[in-house]
């Protein structure tokens, strides 16, 4: 499992059209808290993945001979079936008072791999991918929720380059986050126009019961990793 967290997304970057580095700390000298954020509508970014094929070859090689305790743990061993991957996108969602107010964002993937919805979230089609709004934390606080994603691996086709379109390497799975800007009505509501999206983290690894804690948030919390707060 590899997680990007702040500056350690940026070696990940492709392409970034209408985001940008931002310094997310609430006030000078605090710790810094990065993030990707849209500066305007129609903002793309794109983020260099690499599957871990070898750990999925290992797991499948070593499967028959683990010796388990009882039959729950034997069915926690294989990879999910058709999607052997999990990625988990940390965005920041924020409440009405913080401005400008956050907005809808849709991820997707291209490249060598697709990807769709686990659990929370909106599927999407074309390519396939998840929604999520951003503006749906009620509180006073600004937190990071993370986005999960059931992943396959797919061969590039090669009458087009998906991947390098996006600076990437021509095998990357490229995880791609705009606001939303294919349905321009989910940027506008009772709060008004709004499109801001940030970007915090990423997490990629073997879709498996160690990584089914993304879709826990009971686990996230045990282990640290849910409502990372900041004040707004």
């Amino acid at each position: 499992m590899s997680c990007a967290l702040g500056d350690e997304l940026e070696p990940l970057v492709g392409i970034a059209d209408g985001f940008e580095r931002t310094d997310l700390a609430s006030a000078p000298g605090k710790a810094p808290k990065v993030g990707w954020t849209s500066k305007r509508m129609s903002a793309a970014l794109a983020l260099c993945t690499r599957l871990p094929r070898a750990q999925k070859v290992a797991h499948e090689r070593a499967q028959p001979g683990l010796i388990t305790l009882n039959e729950r743990d034997a069915k926690k061993l294989p990879l999910r079936p058709g999607f052997p991957y999990r990625i988990s996108v940390g965005l920041q969602a924020s409440h009405p008072r913080n401005l400008p107010r956050f907005g809808v964002a849709r991820v997707d993937c291209v490249g060598a791999c697709n990807c769709t919805c686990d659990d929370a979230g909106e599927a999407v089609t074309d390519p396939s991918g998840c929604r999520l709004d951003t503006l749906s934390n009620t509180s006073a606080v600004t937190v990071t929720t993370y986005l999960n994603l059931k992943v396959a691996d797919v061969n590039p086709d090669p009458a087009s380059t998906p991947a390098t379109e996006w600076g990437c390497p021509v095998d990357a799975c490229v995880v791609r986050v705009t606001n939303a800007a294919d349905d321009l009505e989910t940027h506008v509501d009772e709060y008004g126009k709004r499109s801001r999206v940030i970007v915090r983290a990423l997490i990629v690894g073997l879709n498996d019961w160690r990584t089914d804690a993304f879709s826990n948030p009971k686990k996230l919390w045990k282990g640290g990793m849910a409502n990372v707060r900041m004040r707004a």
